[in-house]
């Protein structure tokens, strides 16, 4: 590093200082920009928890809202960014995909099958790999969502597979006060560049209300290190020109009077430089497209005084290709090719039935069917790995209730079952109950227990390309979860929140060597996997004229033999701050995250990384012209060196952004 470079480097970091400082200490005496006034903290309405709209404070489960104003606020680009603020939330990146964790399960090779993933109640993750897409693959823009709902834990009692650690409901806004046409470009210095234009049409007083929004953007080509990559020298751990990716998506809805119509595709190119599923480091012809599409129509209606109708009917589609260039061996090498296409289309009914005296009735029916699910692999040109096709068409039903009972004034009572049964002949009866006590107005006390379950995925079940073997015998995963939580007000502005947990895992589905470790193939584990743990949050509406949120996540999660899993921390701690500056068009907000020691498995044996932290900091503008705002995010504010997990790439560990400016413009008119 050179003297100037050490000299810009100082400053930075003591530019980084003072922001940080400033975020947490500030003199506060511009405008009031806090969150929610104790009063909204407490009687936030959301609608996953329970398929209906209610208190989150009656909610039968944990509830975790970001708002919209908390995504500018902080600058998060993609949905992991957001979610990965949350208590107990973890994300990983191997610079293709993005994959969340919670409570100490990131499984390698997992692709966020245990997360339910929903846009606006619609169900996102995919036929072939029971996918929930959290990185750029997202096919709406941050800027179109109002808020996420997020209920960790199981939620199959309500929605069926894939609801382990809890479901995610991304809504995006359905009305407008008035027309509005917003452009907004980025650029970051790591070579993103970011092109989305949105328009909001309401026509007529009590006529639909439309929004159209298109976005496109380009990372140019960069080198990176990898440590441990190459044959290990220096120079060829550099991964020279990749990096690279393409990114095009639209969205499109329009609503009136509880009818609603969306429709939504995305498309993306990426070269990443992880050189993914043991193909050649550093080599560019590494590909990976995907696209997704999917048209919703939704219908809410009271069909009688006490009853209320909603239905929805939905097809949607995705697809991948990866050109993976491998060695023969014999001094070249050869590209192999690996396709998935799945295709299918979706129905479900639910009823709300208020008439019984202190009762909340809710029941529906859900049914999929799949259209298309192949799989396909083969060598370019054919070469001495056979080709692989299989295809794995099947459907599903299912049928749950719930009643949420008003026991008394401060108590409700939460019951419910769901009933899934699936063409490929297995099937799944998942309870829940919940004990909400209302001890006072400022102090709530919730008693949830219940189990869910994942379906092994058809990619689990029949990839067979390569070393790769497939098990037709798999069976579902299944939790079983217990949990305690507690919310207290504090004072006029503040809410203190703890919650206890306990998991128990059976039939975990991971990948394992066999034969060796020459093959691998997806097996049900033996025994239980256990995780307990505890999640300390606390959210100050208004310090001042700001606000904060901190939390601290601890956590136990071992295997049947008592060690614990690969890429699962002991704890986690957060810490987000907001303060406008003396200007009140300008505010400034800092996130400040810390994850404990974790162990990794690589195929030279386990690894350990050591505890991290970092600093990201974003100052905001609001209106420094009519209609105009500017974000300068500065992620990894002190250029820390950090690691990230990641599986079945040239290293298990990848070095995770340095820091990085990010800025946006936009003019809304």
């Amino acid at each position: 590093m050179t003297c100037t470079q050490q000299i810009i480097r100082r400053h930075l970091t003591a530019v980084g200082a003072t922001l940080a400082a400033c975020c947490l200490a500030l003199p506060l005496h511009a405008q009031d920009l806090a969150d929610l006034p104790l009063e909204d903290l407490l009687r936030v309405e959301v609608s996953t928890a329970s398929r209906f709209t209610q208190d989150a404070r009656e909610a039968a489960s944990q509830v975790q809202l970001i708002t919209a104003e908390d995504i500018a606020r902080h600058g998060w680009r993609t949905l992991g960014e957001a979610l990965a603020s949350l208590p107990g939330f973890y994300l990983s990146d191997d610079r293709a995909y993005q994959y969340l964790g919670a409570r100490g399960f990131l499984i390698p090779g997992d692709y966020s099958t245990r997360f339910l993933l929903l846009l606006d109640g619609q169900r996102l993750n995919d036929n072939v790999f029971e996918q929930a897409q959290f990185g750029f693959s997202l096919p709406v823009d941050l800027s179109l969502v109002e808020r996420i709902e997020v209920i960790p834990g199981p939620g199959s009692a309500l929605y069926g597979a894939n609801a382990l650690f809890g479901v995610i409901n991304v809504i995006t806004r359905q009305s407008v006060a008035s027309d509005s046409r917003r452009v907004a470009a980025t650029v970051t210095s790591d070579g993103w560049r970011e092109l989305n234009a949105t328009v909001r049409r309401r026509f007529g007083e009590d006529g639909p209300t439309l929004t159209a929004s298109l976005g496109a953007g380009v990372k140019g080509a960069r080198d990176l290190t990898v440590p441990g990559a190459g044959n290990g020298s220096p120079s060829s751990e550099v991964a020279r020109g990749l990096d690279r990716s393409e990114l095009a998506r639209g969205y499109l809805s329009l609503s009136q009077s509880g009818v609603s119509l969306a429709a939504w595709f995305g498309q993306r190119e990426v070269h990443p430089p992880s050189a993914l599923y043991g193909s050649l480091f550093g080599d560019r012809r590494l590909q990976l497209r995907d696209h997704q599409h999917g048209v919703s129509v939704s219908l809410e209606r009271d069909v009688g005084r006490d009853l209320q109708f909603s239905g929805r009917l939905a097809v949607q589609g995705l697809s991948y290709r990866g050109i993976y260039p491998f060695d023969d061996l014999a001094g070249s090498s050869y590209l192999n090719r690996d396709d998935m296409r799945g295709e299918w289309w979706s129905a479900d009914s639910r009823f709300l039935y208020t008439g019984l005296a202190g009762h909340k009735l809710v029941y529906g029916l859900d049914l999929q069917q799949d259209l298309q699910a192949r799989l396909r692999n083969a060598d370019l040109p054919a070469g001495s790995t056979p080709a692989f096709r299989a295809e794995q068409r099947s459907w599903r039903a299912g049928a749950y209730l719930q009643d949420e009972w008003l026991l008394a004034r401060d108590w409700r009572l939460s019951t419910g079952l769901r009933y899934d049964y699936y063409g490929i002949g297995l099937d799944r009866v998942s309870p829940r109950l919940g004990l909400v006590w209302a001890a006072s107005p400022t102090t709530t006390i919730k008693l949830v227990a219940g189990e869910a379950f994942r379906l092994p995925s058809a990619y689990e079940r029949l990839y067979a390309a390569g070393s790769y073997l497939p098990n037709l015998s798999l069976r579902p995963e299944q939790i079983r979860t217990t949990e305690l939580i507690a919310e207290q007000a504090v004072g006029t502005d503040q809410l203190v929140g703890v919650s206890l947990y306990q998991y128990r895992v059976q039939r975990l589905i991971e990948q394992v060597g066999v034969n060796n470790d020459t093959e691998v193939q997806f097996r049900n584990a033996a025994g239980t996997v256990r995780s307990s743990g505890v999640e300390l949050s606390w959210k100050a509406a208004r310090l001042g004229a700001g606000s904060m949120v901190a939390s601290l996540a601890l956590n136990q999660t071992t295997d049947e033999s008592g060690a614990r899993l690969a890429n699962s921390p002991r704890w986690m701690a957060k810490l987000r701050a907001t303060h406008p500056l003396p200007d009140p068009r300008w505010q400034l907000a800092a996130e400040l995250d810390a994850i404990g020691p974790r162990a990794i498995d690589a195929a030279s044996g386990s690894q350990s990384i050591s505890a991290q932290w970092w600093v990201n900091a974003t100052l905001m503008a609001k209106d420094l012209l009519p209609g105009v705002q500017a974000r300068l995010r500065i992620l990894n504010l002190f250029d820390r060196d950090l690691l990230m997990p990641v599986g079945e790439a040239a290293s298990p560990l990848l070095p995770f952004y340095g820091r990085t400016f990010q800025l946006m413009l936009s003019h809304e008119f």
